[in-house]
């Protein structure tokens, strides 16, 4: 607040975001995209219009299109999904599936981030 009681103009509306450690950032955005592709079958363009309709609270840069692709080539390099190439109307179209390996690693992110959340509301009470 400023001496005249008004809020400062140059928050960030999300409040936590400009705090957020990339690294965090990346294993948010790993648990979605594990979630959406365990859903079903989803291809690239599909993940990042999905992702970019749950950036209201600006948790991700404004072009995730980058940290998106970044991330599936980490969990494809890590055994969590598959990638099937198709052509569909004359476009090739890769389609992601999630692995075994990928269902147990998405079961622990959710586990991990129950067990952080509660411990942080035990802890800032």
């Amino acid at each position: 607040m400023t001496k005249s009681g008004a809020i400062a103009k140059n928050i960030e509306p999300a409040g936590w975001h400009p705090y957020m450690d990339k690294e965090l950032k990346h294993i948010i955005l790993k648990a979605i995209i594990l979630n959406k592709i365990k859903r079903g079958n989803v291809y690239s363009y599909s993940l990042i219009k999905e992702i970019s309709k749950l950036n209201n609270l600006k948790v991700f840069s404004k072009d995730i299109k980058n940290d998106v692709y970044n991330v599936i080539s980490a969990l494809e390099k890590s055994g969590y999904i598959k990638i099937t190439a198709r052509v569909e109307n004359g476009r090739l179209k890769k389609y992601f599936t999630l692995t075994k390996k990928g269902d147990t690693a998405l079961t622990d992110i959710k586990k991990g981030f129950d067990n952080a959340v509660k411990s942080l509301k035990k802890a800032i009470r």
